[in-house]
């Protein structure tokens, strides 16, 4: 009796979870349309915003853009340049240390 019991037990909460699957999965579709067009319409207006900031841009301030944008680039590249050439001394004098330390270390043995 008791297996009977809860052989139906366990079809009764085997179709409940089936029925919330199936609730969940139709709240699911039904909500998704409206976040989606949502986010259609925010991209579209940013789109929009975007055009019209552009256009209260002059040439004359994107050329100072530019202008300064290089100066920084060509800035940046000094830098790395000094630095890559610090690099390798160092990697030299590192090199050197070495072998005058190997040379001394076999002349006391």
């Amino acid at each position: 009796m008791k297996c009977q019991v809860t052989d139906v037990n366990k079809r009764r909460r085997r179709g409940a979870r089936d029925e919330n699957s199936t609730n969940m999965k139709t709240n699911m579709s039904e909500t998704s349309n409206g976040p989606a067009e949502k986010e259609e319409q925010r991209e579209t207006n940013d789109e929009e915003d975007m055009e019209e900031e552009l256009e209260e841009y002059d040439e004359e301030e994107f050329s100072k853009l530019n202008a300064e944008l290089d100066a920084l680039n060509t800035a940046l590249d000094a830098i790395e340049e000094k630095n890559d050439f610090i690099n390798v001394r160092l990697r030299q004098i590192l090199m050197e240390n070495k072998s005058i330390r190997e040379a001394e270390g076999s002349g006391q043995k």
